[in-house]
């Protein structure tokens, strides 16, 4: 068995006729086989995946896995959908396309093939009405984006108005804003105005993927926010711009009232360099001031110390007013 699956199959040098080959593969034991022969496929690449996927289908393995679609336990069909999705064809699209009107995950699933394969109609179609109740299922959803290429994704980012759950379009509207999809600005700029604050959220992250005057603003905006999650998570993005203006609003938010804009807020500063570090003293001196500020900026810069402690010495250590180096 070893010998037929590496030398046959994995290594995809065997000049034998694919009929011979076939037969040789299914007289093994048809489970370890076809678990064997997937894992090859998914690890692959090029002419040797083809090959593979090729012979996956000669041997029968991808008409069970699409005929477990259709079983009635949902469980049942993500596990059927996570063996189809590798070597889907257009073949499957009639039973991918079934699969509109199941169970979230599933949907998503399924997306991710048709992300595979180039076809963003489909995707839309499985996407479009998927309501996303757990934040975990944010990562699958990723993946399926992440297969398509910018212009399909700029295809799915002119459908935004067809999808009706936040998280969608937030994801979407990271993905779309870090691979320079076409019309990413006007949707950003859309969902920051929101009233849904998950969609502020996501103009948030998104914007922080675009290093340019707007961008920033949107989260100077975003810092002033109603919503303390929409306020942390704009100076976390902040964080990537050290420049005065940003330095100035994250100095500001360490007396937030919410700990994790204070949180997020003082590690952006330790990410700003000399003048972070210099705003994060000044906060750390004033505990009668303000002594959340204070806590959390003293964090920070014991943080900053220790890491320095594992700096190689040849780099410059930063310092500050209030800051002293380790010695």
């Amino acid at each position: 068995m070893g010998e037929v699956i590496g030398a046959s199959l994995c290594d995809g040098r065997d000049d034998r006729a694919e009929g011979e080959l076939v037969e040789r593969v299914r007289r093994l034991p048809h489970r370890v086989a076809g678990e064997l022969l997937f894992e090859q496929i998914v690890t692959s690449g090029g002419q040797r995946r083809r090959r593979l996927v090729a012979l996956h289908r000669a041997c029968g393995f991808a008409h069970e896995a699409v005929r477990g679609l259709r079983a009635w336990r949902w469980r049942r069909r993500v596990k059927a959908l996570r063996l189809v999705g590798p070597v889907a064809s257009e073949a499957e699209f009639a039973e991918l396309l079934e699969r509109a009107k199941d169970a979230p995950l599933v949907r998503v699933l399924a997306a991710q093939s048709f992300a595979r394969l180039g076809r963003a109609d489909h995707v839309v179609t499985l996407l479009a009405a998927v309501k996303l109740d757990n934040p975990l299922m944010e990562a699958p959803l990723a993946m399926a984006l992440e297969q398509l290429t910018t212009e399909d994704l700029g295809r799915v980012l002119a459908r935004w108005d067809a999808f009706v759950c936040s998280r969608v379009q937030r994801r979407l509207l990271i993905t779309a804003t870090r691979r320079g999809a076409v019309g990413f600005r006007k949707r950003v700029e859309a969902a920051a105005q929101s009233p849904d604050f998950e969609l502020r959220i996501g103009a948030c992250d998104a914007a922080g993927n675009v290093d340019a005057v707007w961008s920033r603003h949107l989260l100077f905006h975003g810092l002033r926010d109603i919503d303390w999650r929409v306020r942390a998570h704009a100076a976390k993005r902040l964080g990537r711009c050290a420049r005065g203006a940003a330095i100035d609003s994250l100095a500001e938010a360490l007396g937030d009232s919410a700990f994790w804009v204070r949180q997020n807020a003082a590690r952006a500063l330790r990410r700003c360099g000399r003048e972070g570090l210099i705003r994060l003293a000044r906060a750390a001196r004033g505990k009668e001031s303000d002594p959340f500020a204070a806590q959390v900026a003293a964090q920070e810069l014991h943080r900053e110390r220790a890491w320095s402690r594992r700096r190689p010495r040849t780099m410059p250590i930063v310092s500050g007013p209030g800051w002293q180096p380790p010695v």
